[in-house]
């Protein structure tokens, strides 16, 4: 277990302007929903930090976009499948859900961690490959505001 102090640390060691993998448990899901792993993007805003969830539920978010006629195909197309090969964290096949970042302060971030001793920055790499792919996935998205879109930091 980790203390709050050590897991405050931790955040402020999220560099806003490079790709992170974190794990934490998002105090604004079912309170007993198991922590999920999510990417940080990199972004020019300094204020913040831009995260999305990693789930291993591929056929349900795409159940879940499917049904929506007007974003659907758009929507799916946003979502980046990964596999346990790309991140070593992982125990099955996934995707990044790229139409759900938002935008969160530091402070904000550290109000929606449910468990500050779960919180674990995870040191797998993300290849140049796939970093693009969420780059062009949330550009893509046609439920991504246009602000969060001017933000994101490409190679």
């Amino acid at each position: 277990m980790i203390s709050l102090e050590l897991a405050d640390h931790w955040i402020s060691l999220i560099d806003n302007k490079k790709f992170h993998i974190c794990y934490f448990a998002d105090s604004t899901h079912q309170p007993n929903s198991p922590p999920h792993y999510n990417i940080f993007i990199p972004i020019t805003d300094n204020t913040c930090l831009l995260v999305c969830f990693i789930t291993s539920k591929v056929e349900k978010r795409k159940k879940y976009y499917d049904k929506s006629s007007s974003i659907g195909q758009k929507a799916i197309n946003s979502l980046v499948y990964i596999g346990k090969k790309d991140f070593n964290c992982l125990k099955q096949d996934s995707i990044i859900d790229c139409n759900q970042v938002v935008r969160l302060t530091r402070e904000e971030l550290k109000n929606r961690i449910r468990d500050k001793s779960e919180f674990k920055i995870i040191r797998d790499a993300i290849s140049k490959k796939i970093q693009k792919e969420i780059i062009g996935a949330v550009r893509n998205s046609p439920v991504v505001d246009s602000y969060i879109k001017s933000i994101l930091i490409e190679d």
